[in-house]
């Protein structure tokens, strides 16, 4: 239950809040906090030990001030509850102690956290509302009216889909029409893939699933599918890089299939390297509201990188594939359906070219230059004004 502080100077005008070590998005936006005229931008996160979703820490923060939380997750429902209560306790200290002007809280239980932030500092310390995820529990009625409260204490929202704002937030009315929201996608930095050069050798197709690893459906589906096109004569061949609820699953089905690859936990830096080795990424996870709005990290980056995607038909990332023509769509569960695009796509390898050739053309609208000024406008409107 250690709190590990360093480079921790007397005062931080900016705070990420984050309940594990930061994926890609939130480093970017804490080194642009960092770059812009306020002096510092910190880091307060939870260390989460070996949990499936721990995520290691970027190397591109390690000059920033941070405080790191480490506590394990618990593994009962009274164990998970009391340690989420003393992770919550630490994290409210260690944000007060850096004394910031503004906090930016990834995701709904950071979110809790600092609305306590902004009531104990009398204000003082004002917060943005970052949603990066929903779940089931958040679409019920009688969760409604706290979450409006959690909602109305920030003074922005950052939706990481232009879904999340249209058929979450404001649909169930959670937020007021005169609520700043942005649309901030999981984007990365221009240059980080500008070298990525998708993997085309004729001989055989690698789709790859690399990220957070969930979604027991879509995750069934692929396998299927793909043993049968071999079936067919087809050398397709699946690569999985990452961390998440399917990892010990995961590593099963690579023992037991030859077809199979499971290369571990990556950090940040690797993702060029592993992108260079697959033709296509598959992102087809399960029937959850939360998985047809979402817009995931696997999307983004796909594009930036030429490389196409499958999505779920009727999913907002499926019909942004379609429409774009930057990937394809298959039904959710289809073995059938994804077994024929996966033999298609193997015997024609121009679909590919065309889908990656497309995506290339989108490419700056998936940028994170393209949303630093609306980042830095947003914290700057969220600066509490100078008494007096």
């Amino acid at each position: 239950m250690a709190v590990k502080t360093s480079q921790n100077p007397k005062s931080v005008p900016v705070v990420c809040l984050y309940g594990n070590a930061p994926e890609p998005l939130a480093v970017q936006v804490i080194c642009l906090a960092g770059r812009s005229n306020r002096e510092l931008s910190g880091l307060v996160y939870w260390d989460r030990g070996d949990s499936v979703v721990a995520m290691p820490l970027s190397n591109e923060l390690s000059d920033r001030p941070m405080t790191v939380v480490r506590m394990p997750v618990g593994s009962t429902v009274w164990g998970k509850c009391w340690y989420r209560i003393l992770v919550m306790i630490k994290l409210t200290h260690a944000v007060l102690k850096m004394k910031p002007e503004v906090v930016h809280a990834w995701n709904f239980d950071m979110m809790v956290c600092a609305c306590v932030l902004k009531l104990l500092s009398v204000g003082k310390i004002r917060y943005i509302a970052v949603l990066q995820d929903t779940s089931q529990w958040m679409r019920r009625w009688w969760s409604r009216p706290f979450q409006r409260w959690v909602y109305g204490m920030a003074e922005a929202v950052w939706a990481m889909s232009n879904s999340f704002i249209e058929e979450f937030l404001h649909k169930d009315k959670l937020v007021s029409v005169d609520k700043p929201c942005l649309f901030l996608p999981n984007v990365p930095p221009r240059s980080r893939f500008a070298d990525v050069r998708r993997r085309n050798e004729r001989g055989s197709l690698v789709v790859g699933c690399i990220g957070l690893l969930r979604g027991e459906q879509g995750l069934a589906t692929l396998v299927d599918a793909v043993a049968r096109a071999r079936l067919q004569g087809c050398d397709i061949q699946i690569q999985f890089s990452g961390k998440g609820q399917l990892v010990d699953r995961i590593r099963a089905l690579a023992e037991d299939h030859a077809f199979i690859r499971y290369s571990g936990p990556y950090g940040h830096e690797d993702l060029p390297e592993l992108y260079n080795k697959v033709d296509l990424l598959y992102a087809v996870y399960d029937n959850t509201e939360d998985k047809k709005i979402h817009l995931a990290y696997r999307f983004c980056e796909a594009v930036n990188c030429g490389i196409p995607i499958i999505c779920s038909r009727g999913s907002h990332m499926g019909t942004l594939a379609e429409h774009k023509g930057v990937g394809f769509a298959t039904g959710l569960g289809s073995t059938d359906e994804l077994c024929e695009l996966l033999v298609r796509l193997f015997h024609c390898r121009e679909l590919i070219e065309d889908a990656g050739g497309r995506s290339r053309l989108f490419k700056e609208q998936f940028c994170f230059e393209n949303y630093e000024s609306s980042i830095l406008r947003s914290i700057a409107n969220a600066i509490p004004p100078v008494s007096g």
